[in-house]
């Protein structure tokens, strides 16, 4: 089998379907995942959850900033471990700037089982070229973040234009090695991102803590082609990034323990907690973290509470998150 990840980094899913990256949906046809959650809204955490299927609490990545090359669990089985197990050969391409595994991107030891490429173009070389039967390949762009960052110009909030600009980068990039490669060329592809960001139209207060935990950061993209997919079909079940590995596993007849269940048994009631995420006073005003929010989502419910007992209720009507209730505080 021939496995590629695209990994987008903070790529928001309510806003791919007017966007540059929605032409790569139409291209390869496949399953998307609407209601697709993180449980850990920034990328340090967000990557020890995919990689494991395990929450923060169990996978080691417990707090804001906690890279996994220096806090995950290195014994804990993880995707490309698996894979690895199975006989693959895998490719990894990291940017050398952000996504550097000096930064602590991958985990512990990644290099056992997997080969980290800094070239984009070496590794749709290495793709396209490799004679093994059992192929996965990796690539993780930042292009989204980085185009969020530019156009913010000191504000934690980016003005909507970055949206565009990193989507049309995104799709240049997965449309560069598919063009190499074919459409045919993987049996399965998985597009994902790790969390969302705020843009100037969802007029978020500045510092509003509750904008943390929310659909807006929480809500991700996931998108899964198989070979011979040819429309987009969207599945509104209630799911997560924690879903990514055992449904690998699955694929390969295995099953993992995990955190998360293989996409194809989203049949059931679902429910998933966010774990405690910082929030920004704003980047003009220094950077400080807490950690003292939490959520907890299901199909019709998304409720947050601080540690000082700030609630907020969010209803989901007609699949949008378009009712918003002020619980209060304490026990209200």
């Amino acid at each position: 089998m021939k496995i590629l990840f695209f990994f987008c980094d903070m790529l928001r899913p309510d806003k791919v379907e007017n966007g540059a990256v929605y032409k790569i949906f139409s291209r390869l046809g496949g399953t998307w995942y609407t209601s697709a959650y993180t449980p850990a809204p920034e990328t340090p955490r967000a990557m020890a959850c995919f990689y494991t299927g395990l929450y923060p609490a169990e996978n080691g990545c417990t707090k804001c900033g906690q890279w996994p090359y220096y806090f995950m669990d290195a014994e804990k089985n993880n995707i490309f471990k698996f894979l690895a197990s199975e006989g693959y050969k895998n490719y990894y391409y990291a940017s050398p700037y952000s996504f550097s595994p000096k930064e602590g991107i991958v985990p512990f030891g990644f290099d056992r089982y997997a080969e980290i490429v800094f070239d984009y173009k070496t590794l749709i070389d290495k793709a396209g070229n490799d004679r093994n039967d059992d192929l996965c390949v990796y690539a993780g762009f930042d292009d989204y973040h980085d185009a969020v960052d530019i156009y913010s110009c000191g504000s934690v909030v980016s003005h909507d234009e970055a949206d565009a600009v990193g989507q049309e980068h995104l799709f240049r990039c997965m449309d560069m090695l598919l063009d190499a490669v074919g459409n045919d060329f993987f049996d399965k592809i998985v597009i994902f991102s790790d969390h969302g960001c705020m843009l100037k139209g969802d007029h978020v207060r500045n510092g509003d803590r509750f904008a943390y935990v929310s659909p807006i950061r929480t809500n991700i993209t996931l998108f899964i082609h198989n070979r011979g997919d040819k429309q987009v079909d969207k599945v509104q079940n209630i799911c997560s990034l924690l879903d990514i590995f055992p449904t690998v596993a699955q694929w390969h007849g295995k099953k993992v323990d995990t955190d998360g269940v293989p996409l194809l048994d989203l049949s059931f009631r679902r429910e998933l907690v966010v774990e405690d995420i910082y929030h920004y006073r704003g980047v003009d005003n220094f950077i400080y973290s807490t950690y003292d929010i939490w959520a907890y989502i299901s199909d019709r419910f998304y409720y947050t509470e601080t540690l000082e007992g700030k609630q907020k209720l969010m209803v989901k009507n007609d699949s949008v998150w378009s009712e918003e209730v002020i619980v209060g505080e304490g026990g209200g």
